[in-house]
């Protein structure tokens, strides 16, 4: 680094001899320093790379060998202060892939084997809340006589996925445990909520311990990439055709982002997955303009770069924003003065937040009452509240051992003395609001109804080249036309806006897919007259069969009228230009 930085030395690039090297040796890997890594590195350099071994003496005691790997993994944060490459040291992973002709020393296998099923606390990115919190969690455990390990991840989806590998404690965000829970992620939000390539797992046997802290969305971006219109006023708006960093590929922090940035419409130059180290260090250099980060305020693992007078922090718009707030997202700010790029006077910044909460899955081996008992009990060590830790949260259920310890510690809401004047005029009260709960009752069925409906269109949308699919859309349809009919005992189970709100759903639905099979028709027309193997009797059976499958596709409203006879032509003209 010294040497580069007097500007006397360069590095070289391999470009040329990297297959060379390669295909001799297996181990070795193309990897690539970006640009501005190092100090007067003006273009990225390609290289070699091969992964870094703790190899140790086969005399080493068993003993000795516990130590250090018990040091190791228990100590990685400080590692990450020495260097940022420490974020890839893996409890999970250390013990993968390693040379064949390099044997684990045998207290080695014994650690792994015995590690397996001990419990594990995912927790996040070194320097985050996560990762302080699952410090704190560990060390309130082995106080009460239960081992465990706290590991660095890059954040919910990877923690999601530990809970199916072994036994494990996870801090994860609350929407992404719900999408998790659910297994169907647009059921939160809505269709477009989620992109389908997050592989979000599926946690069906998923269960709450505790709630622990707000999570609030953090979108920074570099000053100097601003436009001159943006820089009175940024928003989110800043990040169409730019580099973004989306955050760690298994973090919420990615699930968080993708979301948002498809329902302002805003399309990136590019978008990368990134740890956060690498996402600061890339920032620095200049290499991508703007990141997402979810964590609590203030966050300690963007402290650096939120502190820079060449960072700044974006809003997202007031009026996107209505269409994500729900019971998991809510509206939220980040105060002028809270972090050192934010200038004073300056409004204070638009965004969304979640929660984070503790879960685990329902079969834990381990006695989640005691767990749960420990946790509670530390809340002051955790720099939280009982009551704040006790909240609520809807559409995930306690963990039995979480629940009996609510009860005994009186965490839930206890049942009144019965009072038999209150009793008397309460029954009054009753009596006068009954006409109100029965529209209360009515709105939330009918409301219920809509989900139900929207729920089933959804799914009939996620496989464009499902047969039959517009006949089932109209069967929905004709359904839901169906339930705003009253009769005399009932009234309808649907009104007129939630219905006129589903056949809009429906109808747009129905061209999306109706486009989407005259494009696939068009192009199966067209290669008929490319084939060049094909006599023209042949050629006018393919035609003949393109014009039966047309009107059998109109029949069944797949295709519009416009459509049909625009198909219907294109067919005429090129059975007519191959006659002559």
């Amino acid at each position: 680094q010294t040497a580069l930085e007097s500007g006397d030395c360069s590095l070289l690039d391999l470009q040329d001899c990297l297959s060379t090297f390669t295909s001799k040796a297996k181990e070795l890997a193309i990897e690539e320093i970006h640009i501005n890594f190092y100090a007067n590195q003006r273009y990225p350099v390609k290289t070699l790379g091969a992964d870094a071994l703790l190899l140790c003496r086969k005399d080493l005691t068993d003993g000795q060998v516990d130590v250090i790997l018990n040091a190791l993994f228990d100590n990685t944060g400080d590692l990450l202060m020495a260097h940022t490459r420490a974020h890839d040291i893996r409890f999970e992973y250390a013990f993968d892939d390693l040379p064949k002709t390099i044997e684990l020393h045998p207290a080695a296998k014994r650690f792994q084997e015995k590690e397996q099923h001990e419990l594990l606390i995912a927790t996040g990115t070194y320097g985050g809340k996560y990762y302080e919190l699952g410090k704190k969690i560990k060390t309130l455990l082995c106080q009460c006589g239960i081992h465990a390990r706290s590991i660095h991840t890059d954040g919910s989806l990877e923690n999601l996925a530990l809970l199916t590998q072994k036994p494990t404690l996870a801090i994860v965000q609350y929407d992404a445990a719900l999408a998790s829970y659910w297994g169907t992620p647009e059921l939160s939000y809505g269709k477009d909520f989620y992109t389908e390539n997050l592989n979000i797992p599926e946690v069906r046997d998923l269960r709450r311990i505790a709630t622990l802290h707000k999570e609030v969305v953090h979108i920074m971006m570099r000053r100097d990439r601003l436009s001159n219109s943006q820089d009175k006023r940024p928003t989110i708006q800043a990040l169409q055709n730019v580099r973004v960093c989306l955050g760690p590929s298994k973090s919420g922090s990615r699930v968080l982002a993708e979301s948002i940035l498809a329902h302002h419409g805003i399309i990136p130059k590019s978008s990368s997955f990134l740890s956060v180290p690498d996402m600061v260090e890339r920032m620095h250099a200049g290499e991508i303009s703007a990141g997402f980060f979810t964590s609590a305020v203030p966050t300690g693992a963007l402290k650096m770069l939120l502190n820079s007078e060449q960072t700044i922090l974006l809003s997202i718009e007031p009026q996107k924003i209505t269409k994500l707030i729900g019971s998991v997202l809510k509206e939220s700010r980040i105060k002028s003065g809270t972090y050192g790029c934010q200038k004073e006077g300056k409004p204070a910044v638009e965004t969304l937040e979640t929660q984070a909460i503790l879960v685990a899955k329902e079969d834990l081996p381990f006695n989640v009452q005691e767990i749960t008992a420990a946790i509670f009990k530390g809340a002051a060590f955790l720099g939280m509240e009982t009551k704040e830790m006790a909240k609520d949260l809807p559409s995930i259920d306690l963990h039995p051992g979480a629940l009996k310890y609510y009860h005994k510690a009186e965490l839930l809401p206890s049942k009144p003395p019965f009072d038999w004047l209150a009793a008397m005029w309460r029954s009054l009260a009753i009596i006068v609001i009954l006409a109100g709960a029965y529209r209360g009752l009515l709105h939330w069925e009918r409301e219920r109804r809509a989900k139900l409906e929207r729920r089933l269109i959804y799914n009939i949308s996620v496989n464009t080249e499902e047969p039959y699919r517009v006949s089932k859309l109209l069967m929905i349809r004709s359904d839901i036309r169906e339930s705003i009919k009253r009769k005399w005992w009932q009234r309808g189970k649907l009104d007129e806006f939630r219905r006129r709100e589903l056949e809009k759903l429906i109808t747009e639905c129905i061209k999306e897919s109706q486009e989407k099979l005259a494009k696939t028709l068009l192009a199966e027309i067209r290669d008929v007259k490319s084939k060049v193997n094909l006599d023209d009797e042949a050629r006018s059976k393919e035609y003949s069969s393109l014009e039966e499958r047309l009107w059998n596709h109109l029949e069944n409203s797949d295709l519009d009228e416009s459509q049909h006879h625009f198909l219907m032509d294109v067919i005429q003209q090129q059975g007519a230009s191959t006659n002559t």
